[in-house]
């Protein structure tokens, strides 16, 4: 059984990267538990990806290394300091004109009363202004409202996986690079992926066919009036399962427990949009509004300079810092 999103650490100056998943509220995995796709199940705090067909993690490389030798793309051929593997295919939308399709997706009795205008409003100026920022300019996305989506579209109610890989993908293709899903609820929880890999000469640049998307509950972007504080949306879920969708992982230190499950915490890493919340109210608080994420993951999306980092290969070395 493989891990949804790959684990690794690399030290580059003050730069970590760590790991990944998704940190549900009980009443998500309640949600989620009988309705999961069979390949994929909630264990230790994080959700797992068992792929019919594939009986180890190579054998599901294979087909990448096959795109990458038939394209002619050596492993660190975009990344000089040979920290970002195939960086080529991050790079490819966290540098470019980002388009993002926004829906809505509901079911009978759903109590939301989640409204596409409104929800797209927020990613249009709120989350493209938080992205714009952090990323020094490169990544700006555009989102645009697509429609709202119910079980006729294949949407089970509660079900994030049935909004993302039944009705958004059976939607159809409006030439957008991901898609967001918002489900109509109260709830304050998110799923994202950064989906297909495609190198070389891509003909899967957009979804449905690349898999990028990301689901995200009502509280997310619209603050449901019976969901405390009423008036502010919790604008953080929002960035960081947009920041899946770009491939970024958690950060986390892998000595915290637990999570609600039992496990190990993927959530202790108290400076990362990726990882935890309020650090004054613990791993689990809340914080609305989103703030930043590890220099590694502004490196991996091309918005850090290869001149700007430093390389710790052990023993000694002395760092100069301008003023």
């Amino acid at each position: 059984m493989m891990k949804h999103r790959r684990a690794s650490i690399v030290f580059a100056g003050v730069v970590s990267m760590l790991i990944v998943s998704v940190a549900p509220s009980a009443a998500f995995q309640e949600d989620l538990q009988e309705d999961l796709p069979p390949e994929v199940t909630y264990q230790d705090g994080g959700y797992y990806f068992e792929p019919s067909g594939f009986e180890t993690v190579e054998d599901m490389l294979v087909p990448i290394l096959a795109q990458a030798d038939i394209a002619g793309i050596g492993e660190f051929d975009a990344d000089p300091l040979n920290l970002v593997a195939y960086a080529e295919d991050t790079r490819r939308y966290s540098l470019a004109n980002e388009k993002i399709g926004v829906y809505v997706c509901t079911w009978d009795g759903a109590t939301g009363g989640v409204d596409l205008a409104t929800v797209t409003n927020v990613l249009k100026t709120e989350i493209r202004d938080y992205y714009e920022l952090i990323s020094g300019g490169p990544y700006g996305p555009t989102f645009t409202a697509r429609g709202v989506l119910d079980e006729d579209d294949g949407v089970v109610a509660g079900n994030y996986f049935s909004c993302s890989e039944q009705a958004m993908t059976s939607a159809g293709s409006f030439g957008d690079t991901a898609v967001v899903g918002v489900m109509d609820n109260s709830f304050n929880d998110g799923v994202g992926t950064s989906g297909n890999p495609c190198l070389g000469a891509c003909s899967a640049e957009t979804f449905p066919s690349n898999q990028r998307w990301t689901v995200v509950g009502g509280d997310a972007l619209m603050a449901p009036d019976n969901v405390p504080p009423a008036d502010v949306p919790h604008k953080t879920t929002a960035v960081h399962e947009i920041g899946h969708a770009l491939g970024w992982p958690h950060s986390y230190s892998t000595l915290s427990c637990c999570d609600p499950s039992g496990g190990i915490s993927q959530y202790d890493n108290l400076i990362d949009v990726m990882s935890a919340n309020d650090p004054t109210v613990g791993e689990f608080g809340r914080v609305d509004e989103p703030y930043g994420t590890i220099a590694w993951n502004r490196y991996r999306a091309g918005w850090i300079d290869p001149s700007d980092v430093l390389v710790y290969t052990g023993g000694v070395q002395k760092l100069t810092l301008a003023p």
